[in-house]
């Protein structure tokens, strides 16, 4: 998304938008829009939102997904105040911010509000089909694998602006590179400082970003490293990264998308702030 909106910064000169497209989100989305798992969560799916409504696409949720947020709210309400009760992110963050049952009640009357407020239109939760349900022996097997992986592909990031991710790796001989995560991103950029260290030779193509063609200055990038992933040669775009370094006030070597990234399925821990490629890894959201 970053990288998009780094080559084509005009969302509205684009022809062609979500227009009669529907987004769906689901009860974890919610409550981080909310606000209920803090800034970080709040700031990062708000902008997401944001640009669906600019880009004319309709927002909603299931009926069942509104049942499960008020369940989600209401358990906090009741225990918020036991120091015997466990929970997830909501409580914790809850907790964290010094929120009382009172607060959450407020909050929990305060949801058709914020339904509105984010033009999240209610739908009928469609027929249950069992056999398009998830196999539990499966699941719990998947589950098994997740606990059991080891940490060795755990790498730390670096978190700008609450939810911009920096981690470190390396590309041919250049070590320790600032390289900015954009899971929205294909192909990864590189910054044309770095590709003159390396002395690549760029040349001219096209990059289609949503409907429009631009141009770009295309090039191979040997030997990138990432924690356990790697690559031999990576195609990747070469642009002037400067104006991402100025908005986060720290150096950005290349922008790494999911190109690369998706060699593998990883996790994204924004309270640990790692991220880790395991080999036994699943996507969790």
């Amino acid at each position: 998304m970053l990288t998009n909106a780094l080559i084509c910064s005009d969302l509205e000169s684009i022809p062609r938008k979500f227009n009669g497209v529907t987004f769906y989100l689901d009860t974890p989305v919610i409550l981080q829009l909310f606000g209920l798992e803090g800034k970080t969560f709040e700031s990062a799916v708000s902008e997401l939102v944001e640009l669906l409504r600019n880009l004319k696409g309709t927002i909603a949720v299931f009926e069942h997904t509104v049942q499960e947020v008020h369940g989600v709210i209401e358990g906090c309400e009741r225990n918020i105040d036991n120091p015997h009760a466990r929970g997830g992110l909501v409580i914790t963050e809850m907790r964290r911010a010094g929120k009382t049952s009172s607060d959450i009640a407020l909050t929990k009357a305060r949801l058709t509000d914020l339904y509105k407020k984010f033009e999240i239109s209610k739908r009928t939760t469609p027929t249950y089909i069992p056999s398009l349900q998830i196999d539990e022996s499966i699941l719990h097997h998947a589950l098994q694998l997740v606990v059991a992986s080891d940490s060795a592909g755990e790498v730390p990031f670096r978190l700008y602006r609450d939810y911009v991710i920096v981690v470190r790796g390396s590309i041919g001989n250049l070590k320790n590179l600032n390289f900015l995560v954009d899971t929205g991103a294909v192909p990864t950029v590189l910054d044309r400082r770095i590709a003159r260290k390396l002395h690549l030779a760029g040349t001219p193509g096209k990059l289609s970003v949503f409907t429009q063609k631009v141009d770009t200055e295309q090039t191979s990038a040997p030997n990138v490293q990432l924690g356990q992933l790697h690559a031999d040669a990576l195609p990747v775009v070469v642009r002037d990264l400067s104006l991402a370094e100025q908005a986060l006030g720290t150096r950005v070597d290349a922008m790494i998308g999911f190109d690369f990234l998706g060699q593998t399925a990883f996790t994204i821990d924004y309270l640990s702030r790692k991220m880790d490629h395991g080999r036994n890894q699943f996507f969790f959201f």
